[in-house]
C-alpha cells in the first residue's frame, strides 16, 4: 500500500489505544491486590476501650467547714498522657503507647469528673467543675496539675504532680501541696489498671480535702 500522510497517523495512534488497553488490563489487578494489602495492613482488631468510673465502697467524708461550695478547674496531663492511648513505662524507662488498650474519653476530662466527685463525697460539699454557671460562687477552687501518668510495667499506676487550693475568686493562692503516688494492681490487666487508677484519684480528692481543713478560717 502507497504511504499516506494522513493514514500512517491513524495507524499509529489505534496501536496506542491497543497498547494503552492491554496495560491498564494489565495494571488492574495489580491496583486491586495492592489495595486488598493495604486495607489488610490498616485494619484489625478494634481497640478496647475504658471507661473510669468513681471507686466505690470508700469511707471517710470529712466535711470542710467554712467550704460549702467548691470549684474544680479541669485537670491537666503532660502530652503523652492527653493521648486517649495508655502509656505504659517498660523496665527500661521507655514509654509504650497502647493501640489496641484506649482511654473512652479524653483523659483529662474522665480525671477531672471523677476527682470531682470524690472531691464531693469526701468534703460533703457542693463541687461543680469550671466553667461554673451564672451565680455559683465557690468559697475555695481546686486545681490539680499532673507531671506523670503512668501505666507500671506490672499494670500500676505512677501519678505525680500538685495539688493547689485558691480562694473562691481565684486571684490568691491557699495551699499547694506536690505529690508523687505510685499505686500496685491487682494483676496486669487494663480492667484492673483503670481500676487502680480511680483509686488513686480517690487518694488526690482525700489530700485536697485534708488541705481545705488546715487551710479553713479559724472558727
Amino acid at each position: 500500500m502507497p504511504f499516506s500522510p494522513v493514514a500512517e497517523p491513524l495507524r499509529s495512534n489505534a496501536c496506542r489505544r491497543r497498547g494503552r488497553a492491554r496495560m491498564n488490563r494489565r495494571q488492574t489487578p495489580l491496583l486491586l491486590l495492592g489495595a486488598l494489602l493495604l486495607s489488610a495492613c490498616t485494619s484489625g482488631p478494634a481497640a478496647r476501650l475504658y471507661v473510669l468510673e468513681p471507686v466505690a465502697g470508700t469511707a471517710g467524708v470529712v466535711p470542710v467547714g467554712d467550704y460549702d461550695a467548691l470549684g474544680v478547674a479541669a485537670v491537666t496531663l503532660p502530652g503523652y498522657a492527653r493521648d486517649p492511648r495508655v502509656a505504659t513505662r517498660s523496665d527500661l524507662n521507655r514509654l509504650y503507647m497502647e493501640d489496641q488498650q484506649r482511654w473512652a474519653e479524653s483523659p483529662e476530662d474522665a480525671i477531672t469528673r471523677v476527682f470531682a466527685e470524690r472531691l464531693r463525697y469526701h468534703a460533703d460539699a457542693t463541687v461543680l467543675v469550671e466553667p461554673f454557671p451564672r451565680g455559683y460562687a465557690p468559697d475555695a477552687r481546686v486545681e490539680v496539675n499532673f507531671d506523670r501518668l503512668l501505666r507500671t510495667p506490672k499494670g500500676g499506676v505512677d501519678l505525680a504532680g500538685q495539688i493547689t487550693l485558691l480562694a473562691g475568686d481565684g486571684r490568691s493562692v491557699l495551699s499547694v501541696r506536690p505529690f508523687r503516688l505510685v499505686r500496685t494492681s491487682e494483676s496486669t490487666s487494663f480492667e484492673s489498671y483503670f481500676l487502680t487508677v480511680s483509686k488513686a484519684v480517690d487518694d488526690l480528692a482525700r489530700m485536697a480535702v485534708a488541705r481545705l481543713i488546715e487551710s479553713r478560717s479559724p472558727a
